[in-house]
């Protein structure tokens, strides 16, 4: 309940899932695609009605739909709210255009519904209402009263917008509030002038996906490269936006939106930078590129169509390996190293998963090569000592243990399995202050093991006291 997230129709497709198919994987999985392929036929109907043809409309849903940087989106079974939240946003963009086109009350009263289903699904969705709000308005000499027009139509989803944050704010209490982190605001600013470029990075040449980016706390002198690439960016939407092309200028409106809520303005809980936060804002750039290659349509058609099949085998060969990264957890932490050496999540990640398959060989050689890049990593030393009691080694053990305490003295599995371990010795006095400090440390996760603490506290005092 601490992390600051309402999204109960997401949490309804699990529980559906659950009764449809138990524990089994591969439904799961199978519907996520599915949704998948909806958004991608939903990208589609709204470029051919764009575009006004079959053929770009069709490039652009490709385009998104085999992307290598949805393959987090799609593999990963809890980021099915972005899948969801993209479907009802569409659902909702096309039935506000119907209501805008007839003047039925009614359909901007069904939006906004479909509105607030993708709000259930992901806060993320709120990006649709600035969207809608600017969408195709006039010039700025005539925008008085289609202002006051717009905020009429709108309306209905604001006030389900309304709704949904008084629902929010009634089930998300205490530390399940989003803070807003004033404070650390220029940071997470300052983290941004790395983000975006390897956002634009990952869509431009996605060679270097991974599932877990470090973000450097801040930029260093190294960090020069960063400025020659935000001049590029800035250049090229400028470019972009003075070509004047409708298309153009509403997917960068739409990709600017949307990139609001993942621009860590609001600290993000899971991570400053993830492949499925780019899901929405993908949405808008494959309309700016199909158009972009519209307005060069005096080239030879036979060159179009190379260049368009060659980015798409280019696309699709990068996905499947991707895909093929997500088979299980050991080829996606394996990945994480391979593009990060010197990841220490990702070392300890694999090794947690080789010692759950009782390779304790190849558990040992990766959360040792976590501590050769973070020595005080306080996760790698429990584990190295915990194999080492297992294997009876206790000298080394407790080494181990004293390691993690000293990177991390609140460690609470190290305090417990070292007491442990010097009761089983023989050494009481010493296992004493340890089990005192676990009880002002645990969390909820321990509370099992709180009687018994409590009691070998009781017990040693009487023995030493």
């Amino acid at each position: 309940m601490s992390a600051p997230f309402y999204r109960p129709v997401n949490r309804l497709s699990y529980l559906v899932d659950y009764q449809l198919y138990g524990v089994n994987p591969l439904g799961y999985h199978a519907e996520n695609v599915l949704l998948h392929l909806a958004v991608v036929c939903c990208l589609y109907l709204l470029a051919l009605r764009l575009f006004g043809a079959p053929a770009p409309a069709f490039v652009a849903a490709l385009l998104f739909g085999i992307h290598p940087i949805n393959a987090e989106t799609v593999n990963l079974v809890s980021a099915r709210n972005n899948l969801l939240a993209a479907l009802f946003v569409f659902l909702s963009f096309f039935v506000f255009n119907r209501a805008s086109k007839t003047g039925q009350k009614v359909f901007f009263l069904l939006s906004g519904v479909l509105f607030f289903l993708a709000l259930l699904c992901k806060e993320t969705a709120l990006m649709l209402l600035p969207f809608l709000f600017v969408y195709d308005l006039p010039a700025i000499g005539a925008l008085r009263g289609r202002l006051w027009d717009k905020l009429v139509s709108t309306f209905p989803l604001i006030f389900f917008a309304g709704i949904y944050f008084a629902l929010r704010s009634a089930v998300l209490t205490g530390s399940s509030r989003m803070s807003l982190d004033l404070g650390r605001l220029g940071h997470r600013m300052l983290q941004n002038l790395f983000v975006m470029p390897r956002y634009l990075e990952n869509l431009l040449l996605p060679l270097r996906l991974n599932v877990d980016y470090q973000v450097p706390s801040e930029l260093k002198a190294a960090d020069w490269w960063l400025t020659p690439v935000w001049c590029f960016v800035v250049a090229g939407v400028v470019l972009l936006w003075r070509t004047g092309r409708p298309v153009t200028r509403a997917g960068l409106v739409w990709c600017a939106i949307n990139l609001f809520p993942i621009a860590n303005v609001i600290p993000i809980p899971s991570a400053p930078l993830a492949d499925r936060f780019m899901y929405l804002p993908l949405l808008g750039l494959c309309l700016v590129v199909v158009d972009q290659g519209l307005s060069y349509g005096q080239r030879p058609r036979n060159f179009a169509l190379g260049a368009g099949a060659i980015l798409a085998i280019f696309l699709m060969t990068l996905t499947v390996r991707r895909n093929l990264d997500w088979l299980d957890d050991c080829s996606l932490f394996a990945s994480a190293i391979r593009v990060a050496p010197d990841s220490t999540w990702g070392y300890y990640n694999l090794g947690a998963v080789l010692l759950d398959k009782q390779d304790l060989a190849g558990a040992t050689h990766a959360f040792l090569a976590a501590l050769r890049v973070d020595p005080k990593h306080s996760g790698s030393l429990f584990q190295l000592a915990s194999i080492q009691l297992n294997a009876q080694s206790y000298q080394e053990a407790e080494r181990y243990l004293r390691l993690a305490l000293q990177a991390d003295p609140g460690h609470a599995e190290s305090l417990f399995n070292l007491a442990v371990l010097l009761e089983k010795l023989d050494r009481g006095r010493e296992a004493l202050p340890l089990y005192e400090t676990f009880l002002t440390n645990v969390s909820a996760k321990y509370e099992s093991l709180l009687p018994k603490v409590r009691s070998r506290i009781a017990q040693l005092h009487k023995q030493y006291d």
